[in-house]
């Protein structure tokens, strides 16, 4: 089930009066982005995305910070982890993404009602998030139905390529070799992390993404070059150098509060060992990050690469 599914019904009604919304759009208003700098990484954890975990019984797996990406340079990854990945009995990622979790975050991303993108925005902002949503192949009428949250998730990262990210391959892989898959997340806690926020929030971290998406995408990129140099500690720095004061509950809810979640959640499964457990890299480093956490807890960490 994919986005276009959600919204053929009636498609053409709304295609009808977006026209004339766009054209009749105000100039969009936009503050200058925001900069901040990031939290410390210690040195020993600054470089690397594939860790050995040994827990404090010996038990031993592998933590592996992933990209959601499909871009080459991310995807080269595939062929470094080959070997942790054959040796481990289960696979852990954020969420096990199955077709009826796929189906419930498709429909969590799209107004089930009359409501729509604009009216959770002004009408300069959901024009312009209409025309770079289609440069993301999501056409005019699926993007009018989009919630504030699913639209600014779809532009923080580049337009798809006909790959899909590594996260996915390594799930497609786990599941052809036969191998136990679990989630640290349910996809209703995946959603809650976007949801929690007011409309106006959400309204306003999109018209951030849209208003510098240029600059957004160009991030994106260097992102990608520092992550394929294994560098976590630039990758950190990268990932959350605009995230300024007013979006810290925001970087919370995304980042720290998960990471003390998904801890929790890996304990049982580190004490078991021979685990394959990757999850966004930018999960991994900093005092609140997985590593940080393990390492509190008596973990032996080990980088690998």
């Amino acid at each position: 089930m994919n986005w276009r599914e959600w919204v053929r019904a009636g498609a053409w009604v709304l295609a009808v009066a977006l026209w004339s919304m766009l054209a009749s759009a105000d100039p969009l208003r936009c503050e200058p982005l925001d900069s901040a700098a990031p939290p410390a990484v210690p040195a020993a954890h600054a470089r690397g995305l594939a860790w050995r975990v040994r827990a404090p019984n010996g038990a031993q797996s592998t933590l592996f910070g992933t990209m959601h990406s499909g871009d080459p340079r991310v995807l080269a990854e595939r062929a470094r982890i080959a070997p942790a990945f054959a040796a481990a009995d289960t696979f852990v990622l954020e969420v096990a993404l199955d077709g009826d979790a796929l189906g419930e975050l498709g429909q969590a991303m799209f107004y089930a009602g009359s409501e729509s993108l604009a009216d959770a925005v002004d009408g300069a902002l959901f024009a312009a998030t209409l025309r770079l949503l289609s440069m993301h192949g999501i056409d005019a009428a699926a993007a009018a139905r989009m919630k504030p949250w699913a639209a600014l998730t779809a532009l923080s990262v580049p337009p798809a390529g006909p790959a899909p990210p590594l996260d996915l391959v390594l799930l497609a892989d786990a599941r052809a070799a036969g191998k136990r898959v679990l989630g640290l997340e349910s996809v209703a806690e995946h959603i809650a992390v976007f949801e929690q926020f007011s409309v106006a929030v959400q309204g306003d971290m999109l018209r951030e993404i849209v208003c510098h998406y240029a600059v957004m995408q160009r991030e994106v990129d260097a992102m990608i070059e520092v992550y394929a140099a294994h560098d976590l500690a630039a990758l950190f720095a990268r990932g959350l150098r605009h995230a300024g004061s007013d979006r810290q509950a925001f970087i919370d809810a995304l980042l720290w509060q998960r990471n003390a979640r998904m801890f929790e959640r890996l304990l049982p499964v580190l004490e078991s060992g021979r685990a394959f457990i990757a999850v966004g890299a930018l999960h991994l480093p900093g005092e609140r990050g997985l590593l940080g956490l393990l390492a509190q807890r008596g973990y032996a960490l080990e980088a690998l690469y």
